[in-house]
């Protein structure tokens, strides 16, 4: 499951990626860097992980889980991002923090789509969307970098209202509600009433052209 990058004299001087016997330099001329490329890394995005008591603790982290929607909502976020090792090489000589780096540029795309993107779909049906177009940007970000970091999926795991707006939004959810319904009565008594004043109409006018027959007649 490693690679093993040689440098010469501090310099990079080959990567060995293939089982088997392999050599190099004792130091001071060549040092080896052994990396893992197949683990798969996970980091938490709106939360942390802990161990307590034997069990798993979860705890909040709002200045990451809280975002703003595109119609001014804001969503409280848990995310998961798995992500592994592509390249060795890149990994380690192009940028530094590595896992500090994927975090950031992990959830800049997220607060990105996340605010391109309706409170509604967010918290329901559409998450999904949300987290392939966050991989595909994230996935971008870093190749850009030349990060040698491949983003294998990005999950989350949860997503509400925040409780501070949940009233407010409980009232636009309400309001949208009886809009339906208004509109729905309104459409019941436009087909009641359409057909009874055409045929109101129709009468009135038959009886308007009997009339005027009967008034022509006795007239002539």
């Amino acid at each position: 499951s490693e690679n093993a990058v040689v440098q010469r004299f501090g310099d990079f001087s080959r990567t060995q990626t293939q089982a088997g016997m392999g050599y190099h330099i004792p130091w001071p001329v060549e040092s080896v860097t052994k990396i893992n490329v197949t683990e798969d890394r996970r980091i938490t995005i709106g939360f942390g992980d802990s161990l307590g008591r034997g069990s798993r603790m979860r705890s909040d982290v709002s200045e990451e889980s809280l975002m703003l929607t595109s119609d001014a909502n804001i969503v409280d976020i848990d995310v998961v991002v798995l992500w592994n090792i592509s390249d060795a090489q890149d990994f380690l000589f192009n940028i530094k923090n590595q896992e500090d780096t994927v975090k950031r540029v992990a959830e800049s795309t997220i607060r990105e789509v996340v605010g391109q993107t309706k409170l509604q779909p967010i918290i329901t049906t559409g998450r999904e969307d949300v987290s392939v177009r966050a991989k595909e940007l994230t996935q971008k970000t870093l190749d850009s970098y030349g990060a040698g970091i491949a983003i294998k999926q990005i999950l989350i795991q949860d997503a509400t209202v925040h409780p501070n707006v949940m009233e407010a939004f409980d009232d636009v959810v309400a309001a949208g509600q009886d809009a339906e319904r208004f509109q729905n009565e309104a459409n019941i008594y436009k087909n009641d009433i359409l057909p009874k004043a055409r045929g109101e109409a129709i009468k009135m006018m038959q009886e308007a052209q009997g009339y005027k027959e009967a008034r022509v007649a006795r007239a002539t």
